[in-house]
């Protein structure tokens, strides 16, 4: 059984005088991999006199980069998404047979390509991070399927979801002390750095590495 859904998204700014608008790019446009099957999708952009190139980042994300050709005393965006929504098997994966259980090595290839998202700093690490990772490392010889759900109901137990007001994305550390405070109420209990930029970086370190290792570890 499937739902259909449409999804609208309207957003608008008014100025007071006439100003020009510098190149935006707007990342408004489902994933061409996602497994949702999209059957509308609209994108309007105001003033109407603009011109726009799509392209993809490096991870296949579509994004529109609008160059506006006039003045203009507005700006606005419409999107509309008509989805079909369907049950869908989240453990229909193939697993490769040196990752069947954890902990694994990745190969030294993609241990490189997947480097951006395993490495985490020393300033981005922090009490709570530490704790959280110690219990997942302590997992061991475990079906990989298994972790999995495991460390899924981890970050459920662990953090809430919440509405922020502040600007930016937050990093790990500011993003736990957050949850934290919120289930604890003792901001002693969430000390450690806060970084103002967001976790990750690009930089690329050639040795094969664990799945999982001690923050401690990693550099």
């Amino acid at each position: 059984m499937s739902i259909k859904i449409a999804i609208s998204h309207k957003t608008g700014y008014k100025f007071d005088r006439s100003v020009k608008l510098f190149p935006h790019i707007f990342r408004l446009r489902p994933a061409a991999h996602s497994r949702t099957s999209i059957e509308g999708y609209s994108f309007k952009i105001y003033p109407e006199n603009h011109f726009i190139n799509w392209q993809q980042d490096p991870f296949g994300n579509y994004q529109a980069r609008v160059v506006f050709n006039e003045k203009t005393t507005e700006l606005r965006v419409e999107v509309e998404v008509i989805a079909k929504l369907e049950v869908i098997n989240p453990f229909d994966f193939f697993v490769e047979e040196y990752a069947e259980t954890f902990p694994f090595l990745y190969e030294n290839k993609l241990h490189k390509e997947l480097w951006p998202y395993l490495e985490v700093s020393q300033k981005e690490r922090g009490r709570l991070f530490d704790a959280f990772v110690s219990k997942l490392a302590q997992k061991k010889d475990l079906i990989t399927v298994d972790f999995l759900v495991f460390a899924n109901q981890l970050v459920f137990q662990t953090l809430n979801y919440n509405i922020r007001l502040e600007v930016g994305v937050q990093t790990c550390i500011l993003s736990s002390a957050h949850s934290c405070k919120k289930r604890s109420k003792r901001a002693d209990e969430c000390s450690g750095p806060c970084p103002s930029y967001p976790c990750g970086s690009n930089k690329v370190r050639p040795q094969t590495r664990s799945h999982l290792v001690s923050p401690l570890e990693i550099n």
